[in-house]
């Protein structure tokens, strides 16, 4: 019998509420996060629940990661799987949300905004930088600029899809 099984993702900048819905959907089937994969994640068996998810985007510590966890602790979500600033949290169906207030989900894309902000700007830099070094290097040509490029355009709508998210949070501030 099968104990885990992958899920792809749509991208949690594109579809956050959709995946975390979807993620709820597989844990009544008995299928749970464990982790996150190569672009999806891994399911793990159990008994069916009736679990929801929510993000929660923070670049914490090592040191201060047991006390951010028990701040949603407190509140009846438990930590999942973290992967860099983007932790996941699971609780019982019914558990107030983990962002309720415009302040608290425009801080909460603000982080992810300009991490990816960041990525795109270095990614296109590298490939602006590969078209000029070109002629000096067959490495460059096949391998640097071309998978430079096809970073920065997904790092770069990513960052527009967070930038439009925060700016309509922020509009309601």
């Amino acid at each position: 019998m099968e104990k885990r099984r992958y899920m792809p993702s749509a991208g949690l900048a594109f579809a956050e509420e959709r995946e975390m819905k979807k993620l709820s959907k597989m844990a009544k089937k008995g299928w749970v996060l464990e982790k996150f994969s190569f672009m999806g994640y891994t399911l793990k068996k159990s008994n069916p629940q009736h679990l929801i998810y929510s993000l929660d985007y923070q670049n914490v510590k090592e040191d201060e990661t047991e006390e951010y966890y028990d701040v949603f602790r407190s509140a009846g979500w438990e930590p999942v799987t973290s992967s860099g600033s983007v932790h996941v949290f699971s609780a019982e169906e019914g558990t107030p949300p983990i962002h309720t207030e415009d302040e608290s989900k425009a801080e909460k894309y603000a982080v992810m905004k300009n991490w990816f902000g960041s990525i795109a700007c270095f990614l296109t830099l590298l490939a602006i930088a590969s078209v000029f070094l070109m002629q000096e290097s067959v490495i460059i040509q096949r391998f640097i600029f071309p998978a430079s490029l096809a970073l920065a355009v997904p790092a770069a709508l990513t960052f527009i899809t967070l930038q439009i998210r925060y700016a309509s949070v922020r509009k309601n501030l």
